[in-house]
């Protein structure tokens, strides 16, 4: 487990005596995203700090006043060395279902949200996965995130017990572990799901060919690997209603963003 510190942004000093720098820095939950975190990471989901003077430059923004952030070990490598391990655990600590997956792009492509995943079946993720969430004597569902350091070795960098986009991928690999949990919620004996099928891959159109393009793939390449994909965000030829409901909301998000900027505009031509 890579050295980890928390502390509360503004509130709190600045954690800098006990700080591994380098380090990453995020919130550990993302609340009011909009309003706390983009205006510092600018659609990362983390930080690099490289010193104390770094450190307490983020810890004194006003937007993260009072956010509990951790502050945390940089292991070096890039996105595509994160790995994670996705299950379902009974109330009877049976195992339901389980994958494992890894991430093909993201955006930005430092720390940034995943925009094409991978279903994989990696027996050395899954192991430790298992271990992990086996120490806590954990049940529900979860998705271990590991990166592999440069030794070869993994580093634990965080348990999220929740739901994700990689139960879609996971789905349609054949482990469907919502649907598990929803049979298992409601009383039912669920028996344990068969070995998913590697090799399925999601991504979510408008951000990964931006994150194609940085990464230096032709738009030719990015749209074979977009044809190709199992599972698409939002954008399914038998379930239209859900690019619509996309399209509407970011419509939505465009409006108010614009009514912002205008009023901010009119604010600043009025003031004194």
């Amino acid at each position: 487990v890579p050295k980890t510190v928390f502390g509360h942004a503004g509130s709190e000093a600045a954690p800098v005596d006990e700080a591994p720098f380098p380090a990453v820095v995020k919130p550990v939950v993302r609340r009011r995203p909009e309003q706390t975190w983009k205006p510092v990471a600018r659609g990362a989901k983390a930080l690099l700090v490289d010193d104390a003077d770094e450190l307490r430059s983020v810890w004194a923004r006003p937007e993260l006043r009072g956010t509990l952030l951790v502050v945390q070990e940089f292991i070096p490598g890039d996105e595509t060395n994160v790995v994670s391990y996705h299950t379902f655990v009974d109330a009877d600590h049976v195992t339901i279902g389980e994958f494992t997956g890894r991430k093909i792009r993201t955006r930005p492509a430092a720390f940034g949200q995943s925009t094409a995943v991978e279903i994989t079946q990696d027996e050395a993720v899954r192991s430790m996965g298992r271990e992990v969430l086996e120490a806590f004597d954990f049940f529900g569902v979860a998705k271990v995130d590991l990166k592999r350091a440069p030794d070869g070795s993994f580093r634990l960098l965080e348990i999220n017990p929740r739901n994700s986009l990689w139960h879609h991928p996971g789905a349609m690999a054949g482990v469907n572990l919502p649907a598990a949990m929803y049979r298992s919620l409601i009383g039912e004996k669920v028996a344990p799901l068969p070995p998913a099928k590697p090799g399925m891959t999601w991504c979510q159109l408008w951000g990964d060919s931006l994150a194609a393009r940085a990464n230096g793939l032709s738009m030719g390449e990015w749209l074979r690997f977009a044809r190709a994909a199992d599972s698409r965000r939002a954008m399914h030829a038998d379930d239209l209603r859900a690019a619509f409901g996309v399209g509407s909301y970011g419509a939505r998000l465009g409006f108010r963003n614009l009514m912002r900027v205008a009023r901010n505009g009119f604010a600043r031509r009025s003031g004194p």
